[in-house]
């Protein structure tokens, strides 16, 4: 099911390179946003995992890096949603499939 506009346009993604077709989020408080998009730029269509935080008035929502809490983030829904929105997408996972 494609997300709503809201949701849509709700998040801090930078809409100077990429446009965001679709997403699904994991995990919305007042101070973190996790989410798996689908995003076109000039470079293709992608689909990535983000987690931004809330820095404050003053610096606004920043991605985190690198160091992402998944305690509280269904990953088996994350891998489901991921090859849905691929197969809806056209976009090519490349996942190691001997793991």
């Amino acid at each position: 099911m494609k997300a709503k506009a809201e949701e849509i346009e709700s998040l801090p993604v930078n809409r100077g390179f990429y446009t965001v077709l679709d997403c699904r989020i994991y995990k919305r408080s007042k101070k973190r946003i996790v989410a798996l998009c689908v995003l076109e730029s000039r470079y293709g269509t992608e689909l990535k995992f983000y987690e931004w935080i809330w820095k404050g008035e003053d610096k606004g929502w920043k991605v985190g890096l690198a160091n992402l809490s998944v305690k509280d983030i269904n990953l088996e829904a994350v891998a489901r949603d991921a090859k849905e929105l691929a197969t809806a997408y056209a976009i090519k996972l490349d996942w190691d499939s001997s793991l």
